[in-house]
């Protein structure tokens, strides 16, 4: 069996590979993974810190689960840009792009609320691309 295929045969194999293509329904059960995942393990990082006040082990126990979602994030978006025939380069857009954004809501003082429904406009519009038609082959 191939990398792909085995991917392929977990139910949640495609939240890790940067192969294949993926529909608008994995996407977005990929896009709710995140979100649980990033909370889940941010309460848990947080039971790590020195009950004294020092940060403990949550700075690098932090590190390590920022990455794991960043990961996943990249492998999904890049993914469905695939599934939706764009270059995976537009990853560019769609995965800085909302950090960007709710990092600058600082400087947009009254309309940080603009700045924060346009980064969330970005996290998920990929979920919007339609697909990209199968080719027939005659």
């Amino acid at each position: 069996m191939t990398d792909e295929q085995n991917a392929r045969t977990s139910p949640l194999g495609f939240l890790f590979s940067f192969k294949g293509s993926i529909g608008r329904g994995q996407f977005v059960g990929g896009l709710g993974v995140i979100v649980a995942l990033a909370f889940c393990l941010l309460f848990a990082a947080a039971s790590f810190m020195d009950p004294r006040g020092g940060p403990g082990l949550f700075i690098p126990i932090t590190i390590i689960l920022l990455i794991t979602v960043a990961w996943v994030h990249c492998a999904i978006v890049v993914q469905r840009l695939r599934d939706a025939g764009r270059p995976a380069w537009h990853y560019l857009i769609f995965g800085p792009g909302p950090l960007l954004l709710l990092l600058s809501a600082e400087y947009f003082r009254s309309l940080w609320w603009l700045a924060i429904l346009a980064a969330l406009a970005l996290f998920f519009a990929p979920a919007f691309f339609p697909s990209k038609p199968a080719e027939v082959s005659t």
